[in-house]
């Protein structure tokens, strides 16, 4: 008997782990020998987009990160093999988290994962410590904190407090309503944010976002724009056009996983959302554009895709966005083709930067040097926060200079 999907993957969560880590890294190295192009470089320099400005200019000055060039290990040259291995595979660091439940205004509910340190002598004064510079973390559709540990270590080492959003019935959050978050509606996540601002009034606060939190993050820059509550803002490896990228179907083994987790995602909930949904119909779709169709249509009244897109699509209102934005991508990107990113929006408003890397995968943007190796992405994105805030701090103080005068 061959067995399904499901029995597969629960075979290969229950695997010791030594023995599959071995498995994998031998599967890498096959896959990029395989797969890999030979006379691929491995060393390149990032490709920037942007429209001249001081702004662009001090960003360019200030990070040495973007005029260096960028290291993948070797067996993670093949984009498939470092997503999959970046995302399930590799250890996931030690950091602590404070959960903090939201009820918003229809009852519904989305948790905060405040971080801490991993140090647990020094936890209880990390939690209790003042910030002056928070960052709310979206991650990838049904990820949660554990998927963007590594920027919470990484932050926290930097004198950032990360955030960990989990939408509605993410992250063990309980789903209390039958309505879970559609693609690009950032209405729970404004909640969120005028939450936390009220909470740290004088605090900077800055969005990151991965994959579908990337573009979570653009719909709601663009909707709020100037009344975003954001000093500055990331997006790892948004899909800019998640229509065209739905219309295509996404590729093995990446549709295969993002269905299951799907799937498992609905299953969870389905007492809940059987009052909207046809629960069973939904978990045997065969593809994400048909999962998208019999769950998310429901939950913002839609009958098309053209109605569906004009509420949920993360560009629809690119020409409002005001917050200092970096956007980073990979041109083997195996869910995001090339003309899907928007060049041109980067080359008319200064406020905006696109970072494009030869390889890095999806999200992922693996840099070798260390045993088990790290993101350059959200190391490039720290640079950017730091460097942003910086460059605010000067404009306010020489505004106030000249007002003196």
């Amino acid at each position: 008997m061959i067995p399904d999907a499901e029995q597969v993957l629960h075979y290969v969560i229950f695997v010791p782990f030594s023995v599959w880590t071995t498995l994998v890294f031998a599967l890498a190295l096959l896959c990029h020998i395989f797969l890999g192009n030979s006379n691929k470089p491995l060393v390149y320099l990032p490709t920037l987009y942007y429209k001249e400005s001081s702004f662009s200019q001090f960003l360019l000055e200030q990070i040495p990160r973007l005029r260096t060039p960028y290291y993948p290990p070797l067996w993670a040259s093949n984009p498939h093999v470092q997503t999959i291995v970046s995302r399930y595979l590799l250890p996931s660091r030690e950091v602590y988290y404070e959960r903090q439940n939201l009820q918003l205004k229809d009852k519904g509910l989305v948790s905060l994962d405040w971080a801490v340190t991993c140090d647990v002598n020094s936890r209880l004064i990390s939690s209790t410590k003042e910030y002056s510079r928070l960052i709310l973390l979206l991650p990838n559709l049904t990820d949660d904190a554990l998927s963007v540990a590594e920027m919470s270590q990484k932050a926290l080492s930097r004198e950032f407090r990360p955030i960990i959003y989990n939408r509605r019935g993410h992250g063990n959050t309980p789903l209390l309503t039958p309505k879970l978050q559609t693609y690009g509606d950032p209405s729970d996540l404004r909640q969120a944010i005028k939450y936390v601002k009220s909470r740290y009034p004088h605090a900077h606060l800055s969005l990151i976002g991965y994959g579908t939190g990337a573009d979570l993050l653009l719909a709601y820059l663009g909707e709020y724009g100037s009344s975003a509550y954001m000093s500055a803002a990331v997006a790892i490896s948004p899909l800019y056009d998640p229509e065209s990228i739905y219309e295509s179907e996404m590729p093995q083994p990446h549709k295969f996983i993002r269905l299951l987790a799907q799937r498992n995602l609905v299953n969870r909930h389905s007492s809940a959302l059987s009052k909207v949904i046809d629960v069973d119909t939904a978990i045997h779709s065969n593809t994400v554009a048909e999962f998208e169709k019999r769950v998310y249509w429901k939950m913002c009244s839609c009958e098309s895709w053209e109605q569906y897109w004009e509420k949920n699509a993360p560009l629809r209102d690119a020409d409002e966005m005001s917050v200092p934005l970096l956007c980073i991508s990979s041109k083997d990107d195996p869910l995001v083709p090339r003309e899907a990113i928007p060049y041109d929006v980067f080359h008319v408003y200064p406020q905006l930067v696109l970072v494009e890397t030869r390889c890095g995968g999806h999200c992922c943007f693996l840099q070798s040097g260390t045993f088990v190796p790290d993101s350059w992405a959200n190391s490039l994105a720290l640079d950017f926060l730091k460097v942003t805030l910086e460059f605010s701090s000067n404009e306010k103080r020489m505004t106030k200079s000249a007002s003196n005068l």
